[in-house]
């Protein structure tokens, strides 16, 4: 899960970072046509500036930059150039803004068609855009009419057509152009699922990917003081047990020495400690002399068993 958020927020890291160069070597490029080496900012390399200079001269670059601009103000149908007014602002970002404003998880190609092409005074960057956002305007109000008649499970709670509906009919209307629908920019996935009636793929929003990962570093972070306090635990009971065995070493050895000394104290011992099963294998000592007071040796056996019973 860690890994997946990573590589999804660092791909769109780059993404992101390869764009905005882009734009500011194209700024540069520009000063520098105006103003010659005066363009070079303060901060950048002297090497590296003299690489884009000795770049921009070359005439491979020169008539890769005439064709990129021949197609920005390409006009096939005579419309207008194919412009819009986002700037740097991504559609799915426009789009993203728009569903915080409405509480809507889909996208609304139309809205974000008139979002991105139309200016403040209500006029279009183009007339293709204002064909299509009229097309598509009519279509739906005459879907919606039809809805007024009768029952329909395209139909929202509001009486209208869905989105997803909606961004149906922008799909059939809109021309493409290499399977690249107009007007969408970055919103094609949703644009083909919209085309092929299929429910539109999880957004995978930069934001959504943040949020995964703080969850993921918090996670990750409590498992590890988990873990840190079962390592201490299993510490202390290590040097538990390894304490308890050496005093156990050390019983052992006092028994035996007794063992050594009273013959029948060790009998009496082993007796006492004897397993209750009848399956276990008898235990052969050696034969002793009852118990009783007047021998001094069974006596004194007796008078520390006792003894170290009451400490046990």
């Amino acid at each position: 899960m860690y890994g997946y958020v990573m590589g999804k927020v660092t791909m769109y890291g780059y993404v992101m970072g390869k764009s905005r160069m882009c734009d500011q070597v194209c700024r540069w490029k520009r000063k520098w046509n105006r103003k010659g080496d005066d363009a070079k900012p303060k901060w950048i390399d002297p090497h590296v500036w003299a690489a884009l200079v000795r770049y921009w001269l070359d005439p491979k670059s020169e008539a890769r930059s005439i064709n990129s601009r021949n197609a920005r103000y390409h006009d096939p149908d005579g419309t207008g150039i194919s412009k819009h007014r986002s700037g740097q602002t991504s559609f799915k970002a426009s789009a993203r803004k728009h569903s915080e404003k409405t509480g809507e998880l889909t996208p609304d190609f139309l809205q974000v068609l008139e979002e991105t092409h139309r200016k403040p005074d209500g006029t279009f960057t183009n007339g293709k855009s204002e064909s299509i956002y009229n097309e598509v305007s009519s279509r739906i109000q005459e879907m919606e009419s039809e809805l007024c008649a009768g029952d329909n499970m395209e139909s929202s709670v509001s009486g209208g057509l869905s989105i997803h509906a909606k961004n149906k009919i922008y799909t059939e209307v809109a021309p493409r152009k290499k399977n690249r629908i107009y007007g969408v920019g970055s919103l094609q996935q949703e644009a083909a699922s919209a085309h092929t009636g299929a429910p539109p793929p999880p957004s995978e929003d930069p934001l959504i990917f943040a949020q995964k990962l703080a969850v993921a570093e918090a996670s990750l972070q409590a498992q590890a003081t988990q873990i840190q306090e079962s390592q201490a635990t299993l510490q202390a009971q290590a040097t538990e047990l390894k304490q308890s065995k050496e005093k156990m070493h050390s019983y052992d050895a006092y028994f035996e020495y007794l063992a050594e000394k009273d013959p029948a104290f060790a009998a009496l011992f082993r007796a006492e400690h004897q397993p209750s099963s009848k399956q276990a294998d008898p235990v052969t000592t050696t034969k002793t002399t009852p118990v009783t007071g007047d021998n001094t040796g069974n006596g004194t056996a007796t008078a520390t068993l006792s003894s170290l019973s009451k400490s046990f």
